[in-house]
């Protein structure tokens, strides 16, 4: 027996959120100190371990809070210096969605 339009289907169907984030909290900080980033974005899976944030080469554990929103420690560095900042999930790198780089 055929479905009636728009149902197709038995199953539910699976939508896919796109994950991403778009900004950052002020990340300038004084050698010798760490400092809380709150990363904002969108698809976020809420309560997660499986996220990272990398500042340059060093990888420190994120905390989702929501599906738009992450927070995480900045590694302690006695040197000045200027470091590129990703995001990582389940070791994927998610999307950067914002204007312009961090």
């Amino acid at each position: 027996r055929k479905l009636p339009y728009p149902y197709t289907s038995c199953l539910p169907q699976t939508v896919r959120v796109r994950e991403g984030w778009s900004s950052l909290s002020e990340t300038e900080n004084f050698a010798g100190t760490t400092k809380e980033i709150v990363v904002s974005g969108a698809g976020f899976v809420a309560n997660s371990s499986l996220y990272r944030c990398v500042f340059g080469d060093v990888s420190v554990p994120a905390e989702v809070d929501s599906s738009q929103v992450m927070r995480c420690q900045s590694p302690l560095s006695f040197t000045q210096q200027t470091v590129s900042v990703r995001i990582e999930h389940l070791g994927s790198d998610v999307e950067f969605l914002g204007s312009s780089a961090p």
